[in-house]
């Protein structure tokens, strides 16, 4: 049987430029999160995300994140957003530790 782990990664104060380790991932707000209609604050609000709301990451640029809230696409600000990541490790046949 796979062993799982469970790993955090806190990306509070980092920008998003490796964008794509992060989509389609489960992901949960810091803090309530405004919710807009574009990569930006100029941009319309849809709704305020609460604190720990669990959201899908579609694609992020450097700041800002597409993701999927309660079936609705739209922009927040991927500096309040952690993803956890779960990696299955298959164990090592005849492993010999010596």
């Amino acid at each position: 049987m796979p062993l799982v782990r469970s790993a955090a990664w806190a990306a509070l104060s980092l920008a998003f430029s490796a964008a794509s380790a992060y989509a389609g991932q489960i992901t949960q707000t810091t803090n309530n999160l405004n919710f807009r209609t574009g990569p930006g604050t100029q941009y319309q609000k849809i709704m305020t995300i609460p604190a720990g709301a669990q959201l899908d990451i579609v694609s992020c640029g450097q700041r800002w994140c597409v993701v999927n809230f309660a079936g609705t696409m739209g922009y927040v600000d991927g500096r309040y957003l952690i993803s956890a990541v779960t990696v299955v490790v298959s164990p090592l046949a005849g492993l010999q530790l010596q």
